[in-house]
């Protein structure tokens, strides 16, 4: 039971998050998760090009196939960080909306 007063303390019904909610939700969860597989097939890669022979094709570079995997880790972390600042941001529009619903009933 957490006392009046506090952040956690619901004077009233709590509002379920809506359709809105979710998407953002959603959206954050898929960023994050699309960002993780980047970044490991990027390592998986980095990782095949330093311990097995490197085969290129004629006029072709090691270097720019590491390019390749470090520009696809970039992108990983880039979006992984979209997913995490995209949780954020929907957490605190719920807990905007759900202070705003509960303060005209705690006025009582």
């Amino acid at each position: 039971m957490t006392p009046p007063g506090l952040p956690g303390a619901a004077s009233g019904p709590v509002q379920s998050p809506g359709r809105d909610d979710r998407l953002r939700d959603v959206l954050a969860l898929a960023l994050l998760a699309l960002g993780i597989i980047l970044i490991l097939v990027s390592n998986a890669g980095m990782h095949r090009l330093a311990t097995q022979p490197i085969v290129v094709a004629h006029g072709e570079f090691a270097s720019t196939q590491y390019e390749h995997f470090r520009r696809i880790g970039m992108i990983g972390y880039v979006a992984a960080a979209a997913g995490v600042l995209a949780g954020i941001w929907s957490h605190v529009l719920h807990a905007k909306r759900g202070s705003a619903d509960a303060a005209p009933t705690s006025q009582l």
